[in-house]
């Protein structure tokens, strides 16, 4: 009878407790609906109070001192995320200067800084205001904390920081980007990754082609994909910075590199015809006399599509040579290349190509 009577004291207090934890759930998903509510009207609210002091100040109407006067009154999380978000969506190439330092004034850089590197913050934040030139190098930092630091809880709100330090003026942001390279995480690597290349960050070039080259034969966290995204984000301009490594001992890498110039310069085409004249007649040589010859048939292959933007009779004569290529694939996509009047000259060769014995160039031909 006394072991029945405890049994229902047990059961009771099972009951009770399930009871509880219920309403503390029910209390809890009640508090954070009601939370959110008023944190995105409070939002809403700093947008429409703000939005006319941003714009202004975006368009260069304001100075530095009353831009950050009028914003330094969005002292809430809610206000602070409105300004934030609606000076991002003013950057450009022309205010990025002066949203960066409105970013300092405001206290969203030391912030930032902070999240992502803790008590090297200040530092950081120090040098980066002062334009220093940043030592680009990868590897991890080692540390006691590493396994805690890798833990995506922790990671992802890092790399949202440093997703914003990396849309500030490019100037400033290459300290913080070189220094996230050490970071445990794979995402916020990969967010500096990224951000080097929007940036187009020139002393960036190598590393990211060394991350790619041992993302190809070694394996590494950081994808082949953000690697090459990274790449492709540069200009016409910047294309100065690959020619060393067109000719790198690695075949797979030299591939990586001719395909990143190849879409860089067909991008740049859709806005202009090209000619030699908008590369360097480094860069010609370099592509002419050894990418056209390469050992490794894709190398070859995604040269001519680099080629064609010559336009010049050294570009023909490579065109023409690849189209005799015993490789079927380099034959494809020379032919490819030539589908433009400039190259009426190579009109025969093409012809000679409609009785190839791979139908994908006789295709091609067609």
């Amino acid at each position: 009878m006394f072991f029945i009577e405890d049994l229902g004291s047990l059961v009771l207090w099972l009951i009770a407790l399930v009871m509880s934890l219920n309403f503390v759930f029910l209390f809890f998903v009640f508090y954070r609906r009601l939370s959110r509510q008023r944190y995105f009207a409070e939002k809403d609210a700093a947008r429409e109070r703000y939005l006319e002091t941003i714009k202004e100040f975006a368009a260069n109407e304001l100075t530095l001192e009353e831009g950050s006067l009028r914003l330094a009154h969005a002292v809430s999380a809610a206000e602070r995320d409105a300004v934030q978000q609606m000076l991002s969506a003013e950057v450009n190439r022309n205010n990025a200067e002066r949203i960066s330092q409105l970013f300092l004034a405001l206290g969203f850089v030391d912030v930032w800084a902070k999240q992502v590197f803790g008590r090297r913050a200040a530092d950081l934040v120090r040098r980066s205001m002062a334009g220093e030139q940043a030592k680009v190098e990868t590897g991890e930092r080692s540390g006691m904390w590493d396994f805690v630091s890798r833990l995506r809880i922790f990671a992802v709100p890092r790399a949202i920081a440093m997703d914003s330090l990396g849309r500030i003026a490019p100037r400033h942001a290459q300290i913080f980007l070189s220094e996230g390279l050490h970071d445990p995480s794979t995402f916020v690597r990969r967010v500096a990754v990224e951000n080097m290349g929007r940036n187009r960050f020139p002393e960036a070039v190598p590393l990211l082609i060394e991350e790619l080259r041992r993302a190809v034969e070694e394996g590494n966290d950081v994808s082949l994909r953000t690697m090459k995204a990274a790449l492709i984000s540069y200009e016409l301009e910047d294309l100065e910075h690959f020619i060393p490594f067109l000719t790198q001992p690695n075949r797979r890498a030299r591939f990586f590199v001719i395909d990143t110039l190849r879409e860089i310069c067909n991008r740049a085409s859709q806005n202009a015809l090209l000619t030699k004249n908008d590369f360097s007649p480094a860069l010609c040589k370099v592509v002419l006399e050894h990418c056209v010859v390469d050992d490794f048939e894709d190398v070859r292959a995604r040269s001519a599509y680099v080629v064609r933007h010559f336009r010049d009779q050294n570009a023909i004569e490579a065109l023409r040579k690849l189209m005799h290529d015993p490789n079927e694939f380099v034959r494809l996509h020379s032919v490819r290349a030539c589908a433009n009047r400039f190259f009426l000259d190579l009109a025969p060769d093409v012809v000679a190509r409609l009785t190839d014995v791979r139908w994908r160039v006789r295709e091609a031909a067609v």
